[in-house]
């Protein structure tokens, strides 16, 4: 996916087209995190900063006109389809707008489809359309996903199924990618083995792994974490690399890491999307020279090199220090505050709690010492850590004021995997630490500052 430099004219058509999509053609008023993205993406993706301003209303008369090579109607299209789902409610008006632009400009992507059934909520259609999307194109020596190709695919993304026997069949596999600790400290092959170790994840070939390590390749190749805000931004630097499958990457992520619509079963949050971040992330992608879903591509050639030859190599190096979403844990306690009222524990020990939590989660919360005022609205998500979880052991609230909103988790004390989708790491606490307590307490704090609550977090004691 790349990006040219508009004109000045170029410029100002674009940005009056983003302003139409997120006005649904001058019908709704953007929201503030709508006027963020589109100062980011002309920052970042336009190259144009200071941004440039617009107003709501129609698309720009001089559209086509204006946008005249292929390249610019292209980019301005796939900009135009992630607008609908900034303020997470994709609306019909704002996607008509993107399909008219699209008209207009003679282009169409197949993200456009994923934005008409995400406008119905056919959040399951999306998935199947993904999925055979991904068979078709990279498992199918044919092009057109056969019944063999569905049944492996199906069979590798159950890995929790294999046993033994699919161990001992991909034996070779595991062993190649275990001899990857063996390489120097600063080589990439040993920071990818290091991720998989870290991050608890199983080595290709292992069992209940799967025979590829694409996911894990990008981590290392953009510089990214995990944990579920680190994942929304590897979706955007992901889809920056690719061409024909680029909106496939990041309207996936914003559904289910932003919209909290659940593509995938399991792994969702909501309200996390923070422009400048995004669209920085998706720059970082565009700049790569390479593809690693091409059949041409090996990891195995680079493995021997070092991380910042292969960032050389494909033109990622980072063009400055960026602010992961990654908790630094404090050695000791911040404060010598009580302990919540309720401890954190207790939503995954009593079901009637965590329950009464997502139903109603202004007077549940007073009892962990969160105090939510009545004016601010309130949502409880759950999200498992881990696919293997088997329950959600991570709570997201969003909050919400007018215009306004944010959201902070509660992860499971008793589950790392919770706690790691939530901080980007393993912070390896006894489940009755106060520590955790206090991130929870002092992130909700946070949260609703955000929302212009001046003292939204109160602790039984105060």
């Amino acid at each position: 996916m790349k990006f040219v430099r508009p004109s000045p004219r170029q410029a100002e058509t674009i940005v009056q087209a983003m302003y139409a999509v997120v006005s649904a053609e001058g019908t709704v008023d953007p929201i503030p995190l709508e006027i963020e993205s589109i100062a980011a993406a002309q920052r970042h993706l336009l190259q144009w900063d200071p941004p440039l301003t617009g107003v709501p209303g129609p698309l720009p008369a001089t559209l086509a006109t204006d946008l005249d090579t292929d390249q610019l109607r292209r980019q301005t299209v796939r900009l135009l389809a992630l607008l609908p789902l900034v303020d997470r409610r994709i609306m019909p008006g704002k996607v008509a707008a993107v399909r008219k632009a699209a008209a207009t400009l003679g282009i169409d992507e197949y993200g456009l489809t994923i934005l008409d059934l995400a406008a119905k909520g056919r959040f399951k259609r999306i998935a199947f359309g993904l999925m055979k999307r991904f068979v078709d194109r990279f498992l199918s020596p044919t092009g057109r996903a056969r019944l063999r190709d569905w049944s492996g695919f199906v069979w590798w993304m159950m890995p929790h199924l294999h046993g033994r026997k699919t161990t001992e069949r991909n034996r070779v596999l595991s062993e190649r990618y275990k001899r990857l600790a063996d390489l120097p400290s600063d080589t990439f092959g040993y920071a990818l083995h290091d991720f998989f170790v870290r991050n608890e994840i199983p080595l290709p070939g292992e069992a209940t792994s799967v025979p590829w390590s694409l996911h894990e390749t990008y981590h290392i190749l953009g510089d990214y974490d995990v944990g579920l805000p680190e994942e929304l931004l590897l979706t955007a630097f992901i889809g920056g690399t690719q061409d024909e499958t680029c909106l496939d990457q990041m309207l996936f992520g914003l559904l289910a890491y932003h919209c909290g619509r659940p593509i995938i079963h399991g792994f969702v949050t909501e309200a996390i999307l923070e422009p400048d971040d995004y669209f920085r992330a998706l720059a970082h992608g565009t700049q790569s020279n390479i593809n690693i879903l091409s059949p041409d591509w090996d990891m195995w050639s680079i493995a021997p090199l070092s991380v910042p030859e292969v960032h050389r190599k494909y033109n990622l190096t980072l063009k400055g220090p960026r602010t992961r979403k990654v908790l630094n844990l404090p050695a000791e306690r911040r404060g010598q505050r009580p302990p919540m009222p309720t401890r954190l524990a207790v939503p995954w020990q009593d079901k009637n709690v965590e329950r009464a939590l997502r139903t109603n989660p202004h007077s549940e919360l007073a009892r962990f010492g969160i105090t939510v005022p009545q004016d601010v609205a309130v949502k409880t998500i759950g999200s498992r850590g881990h696919p293997a979880d088997g329950i959600d052991t991570l709570l997201q609230f969003i909050v919400e004021r007018g215009p306004q909103s944010a959201s902070f988790f509660m992860p499971s004390p008793l589950h790392p995997s919770g706690q790691q989708a939530a901080y980007g790491c393993f912070l390896h606490r006894k489940s009755d630490d106060p520590v955790l307590e206090e991130l929870v307490l002092d992130d909700s704090a946070a949260a609703l500052r955000q929302v212009g609550v001046r003292a939204g977090t109160v602790a039984a004691s105060a």
